[in-house]
């Protein structure tokens, strides 16, 4: 009898753990293909989106910590700053840094990560995104960087979206942002030496590099990775969207459709509290793990000059914490533990 009872109590387990909309949502990410699982997902956002707008109390449209770092004698002043002003646990809201470089800074001749310097890198081949007007989540195209850009100028509809660059050249990461300053508030991960991979163990910092033409409709589609990000903004400029990890049944989540280590928005509309900010030349934007995000390559109003090529480049420092992988959002990191291994190791990289 106490067999018989063991048996219908593990039988009726899968029945009794599919009758929740999250365990349905965890199985479709693990065993369906993507095909199948868009059209079965579809019923569980719609389960999913009158229980999780009756918890939205907040006003849709929030206004984002700002700093400005130019204001600050030193890295600890700033850092004091910030403790002083929104507590112990600011690094787990978005934040602003406004100036982190100067516009002296960034004209320095000596930069590569310009657009003179992207411009001069004609035996340098990546993979790119043809038409970033486009949902695209993989890059469909190779090229040098010189031809690429070059077709920018001209208003091509190209996007960049590569870490192939400073893993070649990683003294680059120098030219991302100022060591000190964000070693102080980030920690020190972001040197030469994190973007090296070992034998012995893979490099836990990537440094994506992002180009493309503001006049364009060029967008990154709303998505969120298990990784800290201190995207710095090198010339142009960039609007983002941001949503806290806390709404992410409001955005009809699903794996990401490349197989890479990322939850995808299928969304039409961001119907959720959210941040909208505007990175410009020198600037540098927090972004805590699992923070959602989608970025728009427009222009806005601005007395920039540098605007006027219409050539948006920034560069992110991306730094994976398990603890914060598993914490922050323990559901999606079960779902993602497999990619998340394989672009530890380097595969499926871009």
């Amino acid at each position: 009898m106490a067999i018989r009872s063991r048996l219908v109590l593990w039988s009726s387990l899968p029945v009794l753990l599919a009758v929740f909309p999250v365990t349905r949502w965890f199985l479709l990410q693990w065993f369906c293909p993507l095909t199948l699982r868009i059209h079965y997902q579809a019923s569980i956002w719609e389960e999913w989106s009158p229980s999780a707008k009756d918890k939205t109390s907040e006003a849709m449209r929030l206004d984002i910590p700002t700093v400005n770092v130019q204001e600050f004698s030193s890295s600890h002043a700033l850092l004091e700053h910030l403790n002083e002003m929104y507590g112990p646990s600011w690094r787990h809201k978005p934040l602003l840094l406004k100036h982190m470089w100067t516009k002296d800074q960034l004209q320095q001749s000596n930069r590569n990560l310009s657009l003179q310097g992207l411009l001069q890198m004609n035996d340098f081949k990546i993979p790119y995104f043809s038409d970033a007007s486009q949902k695209l989540w993989t890059p469909d195209a190779y090229g040098t960087v010189q031809q690429i850009v070059t077709n920018m100028t001209f208003g091509e509809p190209h996007k960049i979206g590569s870490q192939l660059l400073v893993e070649q050249h990683p003294s680059w990461i120098a030219q991302i942002a100022p060591n000190e300053l964000v070693t102080t508030l980030f920690g020190n991960y972001f040197t030469p030496e994190a973007v090296q991979k070992r034998w012995w163990r893979p490099a836990l910092t990537t440094v994506p590099v992002f180009v493309a033409h503001t006049q364009t409709s060029s967008f990154t589609a709303l998505h969120c990775e298990p990784i800290r990000n201190v995207a710095v903004q090198l010339h142009g400029q960039k609007q983002w969207t941001l949503v806290e990890p806390r709404y992410w049944k409001q955005l009809q989540p699903t794996v990401a459709p490349d197989g890479r280590a990322y939850v995808a928005s299928m969304a039409n509309a961001i119907d959720a509290p959210h941040y909208n900010v505007v990175t410009q030349a020198g600037d540098a934007l927090w972004v805590p793990t699992w923070t959602w995000h989608r970025v728009d390559y427009t222009t806005t109003a601005t007395t920039d000059d540098e605007s006027e090529d219409g050539i948006a480049i920034a560069g992110s420092l991306f730094h994976f914490r398990f603890y914060d992988f598993v914490t922050q959002n323990p559901l999606f990191a079960v779902v993602l533990f497999p990619a998340m291994l394989l672009e530890l190791i380097g595969y499926n990289t871009q």
